[in-house]
């Protein structure tokens, strides 16, 4: 992954590109079209196990792991030692920004309140809320769901 990534980012920043003879990638000096408009693409990074979180920690723009699977240093499901664990591997990796690599974390089920609200202090900068189960919602269950999330974000909110 590390490999493919630098090859994106090398993509993106130079004309002509380069060649590369990487060990899962190559390619010949190439003209690509279109760059992106800001000159580069956030990459987010959403592997939350032991190599996953290294790889995010190390080149990653955004960390955006699923609630459920961020684990402690001890392997036991825990959002906050998680969110601990990343920012010091980043530190450690030679990131000057590990305080501020931004994190987005899905939440898997219905969030609560006390969480929400410890995730944020540990850092998350932003929610993503998924359906309680990987069934196709209809309209009516979305929304339903939505009304049923309203009064914990808007808790969260104030």
């Amino acid at each position: 992954m590390r490999e493919r990534v630098a090859a994106m980012r090398s993509i993106w920043a130079h004309d002509p590109v380069p060649a590369l003879e990487g060990r899962w990638d190559s390619h010949s000096e190439s003209w690509i079209y279109p760059k992106p408009a800001n000159g580069s693409v956030p990459i987010a990074l959403g592997n939350a196990g032991p190599l996953g979180i290294q790889h995010a920690a190390e080149y990653a723009d955004e960390w955006c792991p699923i609630d459920v699977g961020v684990m402690n240093v001890t392997g036991k499901p825990d959002v906050v030692g998680g969110i601990e664990r990343f920012r010091r591997l980043a530190a450690e990796a030679g990131r000057d920004d590990a305080d501020d690599i931004p994190i987005t974390l899905y939440i898997w089920g219905r969030p609560r309140l006390d969480r929400l609200e410890s995730y944020a202090e540990a850092g998350v900068s932003q929610f993503v809320f998924t359906p309680v189960n990987f069934d196709l919602p209809s309209a009516d269950e979305t929304l339903q769901y939505l009304d049923e999330l309203t009064p914990t974000l808007e808790a969260f909110n104030n």
